[in-house]
């Protein structure tokens, strides 16, 4: 069920939809405030129990108040539009009174009926990293991280996950991702559930999907917690680094059949520029680019960080030779791939651990 509320210049209105007869859908409670027909802000209730001193003075004020009541003593964080309601009989406030009282309800049991499926790696890591573990009632294959992921509900991996079986889960909320995975997001919009996508490219946007996700969930203090120990680590790196005259260059091995890299606007690129480190290939076009052997021998990096499934002995087989990484053995094979490829809070990890390997040896430090 929906609860819809549409103001004017003259009438506030409320309505209650019904999601209509299609499979039945948990249920979910939504307070849309418009500022016009055509633009429409949604809250989840969460955002309401957060407000819930404000909203009772709101309700207490329908009634006391009457035709003459006034939003506009209200802080814009809880109403996106101020008019003042005209032309409200005494049954109108009652609905009112009711309306508030229902929200009221369910913001009591909002958190504690939070039921979340995590269809992203990374998203599972955030969310255990918010405190939301009992809250999870489901993830992807893919997701086993931190350990007590894998005792979570499985329901099929993260291209093709099922459906049904998500479906009888009866989430609140599906974390989804971006491009990968559009197609699955309008599957389950179309049965009714509610997803939100996270996709973040950058450390910026793993900061802002942190917030979201906090946000959404009603963990906003542990989501600021997080948030800023992932920014004093990088202030911390940045502050240690910053009077490298010469950065090493480092060759980024996401994958080796064919030879794959990222360029300069992924979160990838971001963990190596925190810690000091110049990508070769950060001017390429694509965030994720296949690139030749040669145009790897011709930028020479120092460093070969190897992501994919290839290992030392492997790189040194390629006749790179003249290549100064493969001459002096700065060829990193050993690290866990996801803590650099999930855009979660492991990052930080990445960094302690690149940090640690390439400047042990560097002459630049």
């Amino acid at each position: 069920m929906n609860i819809i509320v549409m103001h004017d210049e003259n009438n506030l209105i409320i309505n209650i939809k019904s999601r209509g007869f299609r499979a039945p859908a948990p249920p979910q409670t939504f307070l849309y405030l418009h500022k016009e027909k055509s633009a429409k802000e949604m809250h989840p209730v969460g955002y309401f129990a957060r407000n819930f001193s404000v909203a009772v003075e709101l309700a207490l004020r329908l009634c006391q108040d009457g035709l003459r009541t006034v939003l506009a003593d209200y802080p814009k964080k809880l109403l996106t539009h101020w008019q003042p309601i005209w032309g409200l009989n005494s049954t109108k406030i009652k609905n009112l009174v009711i309306l508030f009282l229902f929200l009221f309800i369910n913001c009591l049991f909002a958190e504690k009926e939070m039921r979340i499926i995590s269809l992203t790696p990374a998203t599972t890591e955030i969310l255990f990293a918010l405190g939301l573990d009992k809250n999870i009632v489901a993830v992807t294959t893919y997701c086993n991280y931190p350990p007590e992921a894998e005792n979570k509900e499985k329901i099929g991996s993260f291209s093709n996950p099922d459906i049904e079986k998500i479906f009888s889960l009866k989430p609140n909320i599906i974390f989804i991702t971006g491009q990968e995975q559009n197609k699955l997001n309008q599957k389950l919009k179309g049965l009714g559930l509610n997803t939100f996508q996270v996709d973040p490219k950058t450390i910026k946007e793993i900061i802002v999907s942190i917030r979201d996700i906090g946000e959404i969930t009603n963990k906003k203090a542990e989501a600021k917690v997080l948030i800023k120990r992932i920014s004093d680590r990088i202030d911390y790196y940045k502050n240690k680094t910053k009077k490298i005259i010469k950065k090493p260059r480092v060759f980024i091995e996401i994958y080796s059949k064919p030879f794959m890299t990222v360029n300069k606007d992924t979160f990838i690129n971001d963990i190596f520029d925190v810690i000091g480190c110049k990508n070769i290939f950060e001017d390429l076009t694509l965030s994720y680019s296949q690139i030749s052997a040669e145009s790897i021998v011709e930028r020479n990096p120092e460093w070969i960080i190897v992501l994919s499934m290839q290992d030392s002995k492997d790189v040194l087989k390629r006749g790179w030779g003249s290549v100064d990484a493969i001459r002096n053995k700065n060829i990193v094979d050993d690290i866990n791939p996801d803590v650099f490829l999930r855009p979660g809070p492991r990052i930080i990890e990445g960094m302690d651990i690149l940090y640690k390997v390439i400047f042990e040896k560097s002459k630049n430090h």
